[in-house]
């Protein structure tokens, strides 16, 4: 299994609606990917602090999606997008 994990700083009073849109936008294009596994998304309510995880069968169906980080500039102008991210 393989995982790629996206860290995003977000202003704390725009957390709902940067969690609303993973679940409604990000989710869904996910899993079109064959190979998704599935997403996590772990969030500091304090701090705005949000770390996004998503697994994958395969090097190769990791990769397949790289350009995913195209759906977190879209979240809320509060989020400051892909503050990090690495793969594993």
């Amino acid at each position: 299994m393989y995982a790629r994990s996206t860290t995003i700083q977000a202003d704390p009073s725009s957390v709902d609606i940067g969690i609303a849109h993973v679940r409604d936008v990000v989710m869904p294009e996910l899993q079109s990917f064959d190979g998704y596994v599935g997403l996590s998304l772990l969030v500091d309510r304090e701090s705005g602090h949000c770390i996004a995880t998503s697994a994958w069968e395969s090097l190769q169906s990791m990769r397949a999606c790289a350009g995913i980080g195209k759906w977190w500039p879209q979240w809320p102008q509060t989020y400051s997008a892909a503050a990090s991210s690495s793969s594993r």
